[in-house]
C-alpha cells in the first residue's frame, strides 16, 4: 500500500514537473515575444519622431532661406523693393519656428539623443540672433554681408542638427534615407545663397566685386559636391525625381 501510494505521487510530481516546464517554456516565449514587439515599437515611435523632426527643421531652414535672400534684396535696394514681402517672410518664418518648438514639446526628447538636443539648443540660439537684428535690417543699418552671414549661420546651425540625426536611427534604412535628404538639403542650401548672392548685387544695380565673386564660386563649388554625394548616395528613383 505504501509503495503504490509513493507510486502514484512520483508520476503526479512528474506530472507537474512536465507542466510546470511547458508553461515556463511557454511563458518564456511570450516573453520574449512581448520584447520583441515592444522594441519594434520603440523603432518606430523612433522613426516618427526623427522624421516628423526632420521635415519641421527642414521647414524652419527653408524660411529662413526664403528671408536671407528678401533681406538682401532690401539692404541691396536700399529699402526701396521687398519691404511688404520681407515683413511677411518674417511672419512665416516665426510661425514655421513655433510649429517646430510645438513639436519637439510634444515628443521625447530621448528618441532624439543628446547630441541632437545639443545642436537643437545651438541652432535655437541662431535664430534668437536673426530676430535681434531684423530691427537693424529694417533701419538698414546692417550691411548686406553681415545679414547673409547671420542668417546663413542660423541655416548651418540647423543643418547641423539633421546631420546628427542619421547616428540616432536604430533602423538602417531610416539612417540612409536621412543621409541622403541631408545631402539634398545641403544643395537646396548653397542655391539658396547663390540666390541671395545675386539678389543682392542685382539689386544694388552694381558689379559683382571680388568678395562676391568669390562667394559665388564657392557656392557653386560646394553645390556641386553636394549633388554629387546625394547621387552617389540615393535611389535611383531619387536621383530621377531630381532630375525631373
Amino acid at each position: 500500500m505504501h509503495l503504490q501510494s509513493f507510486g502514484w505521487r512520483s508520476i503526479r510530481v512528474r506530472l507537474y514537473l512536465l507542466f510546470s516546464l511547458t508553461l515556463l517554456g511557454v511563458m518564456g516565449y511570450a516573453l520574449s515575444d512581448a520584447w520583441s514587439s515592444w522594441q519594434s515599437l520603440r523603432r518606430l515611435q523612433q522613426m516618427e519622431t526623427l522624421e516628423q523632426t526632420a521635415r519641421s527643421i527642414s521647414a524652419v531652414v527653408h524660411e529662413l532661406q526664403k528671408e536671407r535672400g528678401l533681406s538682401a534684396g532690401w539692404i541691396g535696394a536700399q529699402g526701396k523693393r521687398f519691404g511688404q514681402e520681407l515683413s511677411r517672410q518674417r511672419e512665416q518664418g516665426d510661425g514655421a519656428h513655433q510649429q517646430l518648438q510645438a513639436r519637439l514639446s510634444a515628443q521625447n526628447p530621448a528618441a532624439l539623443g543628446d547630441s541632437v538636443q545639443a545642436a537643437l539648443a545651438t541652432a535655437e540660439r541662431q535664430f534668437a540672433a536673426v530676430r535681434a537684428l531684423r530691427a537693424g535690417i529694417s533701419t538698414l543699418s546692417v550691411a548686406g554681408p553681415a545679414s547673409f552671414a547671420q542668417y546663413t549661420s542660423a541655416i548651418d546651425a540647423y543643418l547641423a542638427v539633421l546631420a546628427h540625426m542619421p547616428a540616432q536611427a536604430s533602423d538602417v534604412a531610416l539612417a540612409r534615407e536621412l543621409s541622403v535628404y541631408i545631402r539634398f538639403i545641403g544643395a537646396k542650401e548653397q542655391a539658396g545663397r547663390e540666390r541671395a548672392t545675386i539678389n543682392a548685387a542685382a539689386t544694388a544695380d552694381t558689379a559683382l566685386d571680388d568678395a562676391l565673386y568669390a562667394r559665388l564660386l564657392g557656392i557653386l563649388t560646394t553645390q556641386s559636391v553636394y549633388l554629387a554625394q546625394f547621387r552617389e548616395q540615393a535611389s535611383p528613383a531619387q536621383r530621377a525625381a531630381l532630375d525631373a
